[in-house]
């Protein structure tokens, strides 16, 4: 198994970090105060990947909002003490293209296959994601012998993914760069023994969201501005230019960074030739932490998982409550372009679904992915 090494000095700094993380100040993490390996370093810079310090918080919904849909009774609760390690993120969702260019890399090794318009793992059942041919809202283009990005959506997120699809996609980077594979596919689960990438726990998730932003907790990752004027996020009817033509309605990754955005650099299908943004990312440089897409995480769903999970780096229940068609699901996390305006699209940062309810029987077309990678 491949190891990342980091050099003397790593626990000072990130203790360190873990006390700037409490000031709700916006924050910039400079990775140059880490001596990083070469390897980790190359690997951290190609997948825009952010330092999330140690550290603890205190995990559930801090505003009351949990249970306001009626549809929804709140699952957060109750609010409980966390502590996690370090970790790398992704700053961003992972993108279309980037999704694409490793299922090139896992076709290339024989580890997929396409049967009936599904991308599946190569001899197993596991459904992956829908390529075109299945639904007309995937971006994944299958022609036979490769697969390609379609409707110039490259650096939009990843959508129509099943979350067995981005486990195998964390597997697939672990083979590309030299680590072994860590998810099981068939448990849910990950092996906490080796090192790579992986998806976030749902701990992971939320701590990281919040950006060390504790006093007070806010409902958004940026703090308690509830996005009216649709400019801060990708939600239900906030009137971004990406609210016509086909589904789904995501707009590209980061697109939320206070630029003004122009119709002739994205060419996107609405009328507006110019789109002012305003800043929706974390202290921690994380942005499209809320709306645009639902991220998958690592555990499965358990109603009262808050109340039995460790206190120390949760790593998610063994096996998921079962939902009403008789099976367990996995969580996603940040809401999403699709439903639930009333409730900022289900976008608040602890808000916590079973992806039965976000999804629907054939595709999850609002469902995509973000990488995590272990600090060791």
């Amino acid at each position: 198994m491949k190891k990342i090494t980091l050099f003397i000095g790593l626990s000072l700094i990130l203790f360190l970090f873990g006390c700037l993380a409490s000031e709700p100040q916006k924050m910039k993490t400079k990775r140059s105060q880490i001596p990083l390996s070469a390897t980790l370093e190359e690997i951290i810079a190609n997948h825009n990947m952010a330092l999330v310090p140690a550290g603890s918080f205190e995990m559930g919904d801090h505003s009351g909002k949990g249970g306001e849909d009626p549809k929804h009774p709140s699952d957060e609760k109750p609010i409980h003490t966390v502590n996690l390690d370090a970790f790398f993120l992704g700053k961003y969702p992972v993108t279309t293209q980037e999704y694409c260019d490793v299922l090139d890399f896992a076709l290339s090794q024989g580890l997929v296959e396409v049967r009936r318009s599904l991308a599946y793992l190569t001899g197993r059942d596991e459904k992956l994601f829908e390529t075109s041919d299945g639904d007309a809202q995937s971006r994944i283009k299958w022609d036979g012998k490769s697969f390609s990005v379609l409707n110039n959506r490259e650096d939009h997120p990843m959508t129509c993914i099943y979350w067995e699809g981005a486990a195998a996609f964390c597997n697939w980077m672990n083979l590309k760069h030299g680590y072994d594979q860590r998810i099981d596919l068939i448990t849910g689960k990950f092996d906490i023994t080796k090192t790579g990438f992986r998806l976030p726990t749902e701990a992971e998730w939320e701590y990281a969201g919040r950006g060390g932003q504790y006093n007070p907790y806010y409902v958004f990752p940026w703090g308690n501005d509830e996005n009216k004027d649709g400019t801060l996020a990708n939600w239900p009817e906030s009137n971004d230019p990406y609210e016509t033509g086909p589904v789904p309605h995501t707009t590209p990754v980061g697109f939320y960074d206070g630029s003004l955005r122009k119709k002739e650099d994205y060419n996107w299908p609405g009328e507006q030739q110019t789109y002012q943004t305003r800043d929706g990312s974390n202290p921690y440089g994380l942005y499209d932490m809320s709306g645009n897409i639902w991220e998958w995480v690592m555990d499965w769903y358990m109603h009262n998982y808050y109340a039995t999970g460790p206190k120390n780096n949760p790593p998610g229940p063994e096996t998921g409550r079962k939902m009403p068609d008789g099976m367990p699901y996995h969580v996603v996390r940040g809401g999403q372009w699709y439903n639930g305006q009333y409730w900022w699209g289900h976008s608040r940062t602890a808000n916590r679904n079973p992806s039965y309810y976000r999804g629907n029987s054939k595709i999850f077309d609002h469902h995509g992915l973000r990488l995590l990678m272990d600090v060791e």
